[in-house]
């Protein structure tokens, strides 16, 4: 199977991620991560999104 990768600008906090939807509710982590966490701040500790090593950086 072919692998794809999506690029957007590394947010600040979860509140600016265009991931969090209308129920902030970050849609990439699973439904229980979305449940347990009290804050923005415990949901931000498991965001999947993981800044590009330098040379891809512009």
């Amino acid at each position: 199977m072919s692998k794809s990768v999506l690029v957007i600008d590394t947010p600040e906090s979860c509140i600016q991620c265009p991931l969090l939807n209308g129920s902030d509710e970050c849609v990439m982590q699973d439904e229980d991560a979305n449940f347990n966490a009290d804050s923005l701040d415990d949901l931000m500790h498991g965001c999947p999104l993981k800044p590009l090593p330098e040379p891809y950086k512009k």
